[in-house]
C-alpha cells in the first residue's frame, strides 16, 4: 500500500541480520532500495543519503538504528517503521527525526512492529518506563540551565559530599537539592509501582 501511494520508507533495525532479512525480502518484491550500516564506509554515508534524497524512485531506505551517527538527513522519506526497537529511547527519537529535518515538506507518519508476547514488547515498556521517569524528573523548573541562579547552578555542580563530612546541607541550595531528591525518589517510586503493576 506504501508503495503504491508513493510512500518513501526508511525502515529500521538493531540488528544487521535482520537488515540481511530485510534486503533478501525486498530482493524478492522487487522494490528499489539503498542499506546504510555499520559496514558502510564514512564517504559512502553521505552518497547515500543524497541519492535517496534525490531520487523519489528509491522506496526504502534501510538502516541500522545506530550506524548513522549525527546529521544524517532523509528528509527524502514520509514513513518511519521501527522493525526492531532500542532499549533506549532516545535512539529511537535520534533515528526518527531523520525523516523530521528541516526541509520536510510532508508529514512523516511513523510506525513500530511489535509482536505480543515478544522480547520487542518488553523493550517499548521498557522505554515507556524510561520516558515517563525521565519526565517526572525533568519539569519545566529544572529543565535548563537559564532557569537557575548561582546558588542553584553551584549546588547542581556540587557532589553532595560537605567538606567537613558532618552530613550537614553543603551550603546555599542545600535544602532545595534534599527537596528536589526527595520529589525525584518519589516520582521513581510511583513509576515503578505503575511499571510493575502494583
Amino acid at each position: 500500500k506504501l508503495h503504491s501511494e508513493n510512500h518513501r520508507c526508511l525502515i529500521f533495525t538493531q540488528m544487521t541480520k535482520m537488515l540481511n532479512v530485510l534486503e533478501a525480502w525486498i530482493n524478492i518484491c522487487g522494490y528499489t532500495y539503498v542499506r546504510l550500516d555499520g559496514a558502510t564506509k564514512t564517504e559512502d554515508r553521505q552518497k547515500l543519503m543524497d541519492r535517496f534524497n534525490r531520487n523519489n524512485r528509491i522506496f526504502i531506505f534501510i538502516l541500522a538504528t545506530r550506524a548513522g551517527g549525527l546529521g544524517i538527513n532523509l528528509t527524502g522519506a514520509d514513513t518511519v517503521v521501527f522493525v526492531e526497537h532500542d532499549w533506549n529511547p532516545s535512539q529511537d527519537l535520534q533515528a526518527m527525526d531523520r525523516a523530521h529535518r528541516l526541509g520536510q515538506t510532508r508529514t512523516v507518519n511513523v510506525y513500530r512492529i511489535i509482536a505480543r508476547g515478544t522480547v520487542e514488547e518488553r523493550i517499548m515498556s521498557l522505554q515507556a518506563w524510561k520516558r515517563s521517569l525521565a519526565g517526572a524528573v525533568v519539569n519545566d523548573q529544572n529543565a535548563g540551565l537559564d532557569s537557575m541562579n548561582t546558588a542553584g547552578l553551584l549546588d547542581l555542580l556540587d557532589d553532595g559530599a560537605d567538606s567537613d563530612g558532618d552530613g550537614g546541607d553543603g551550603g546555599a541550595g542545600g535544602g532545595a537539592r534534599d527537596e528536589a531528591a526527595a520529589a525525584a525518589h518519589a516520582a521513581t517510586q510511583q513509576v515503578m509501582q505503575e511499571f510493575m503493576g502494583k
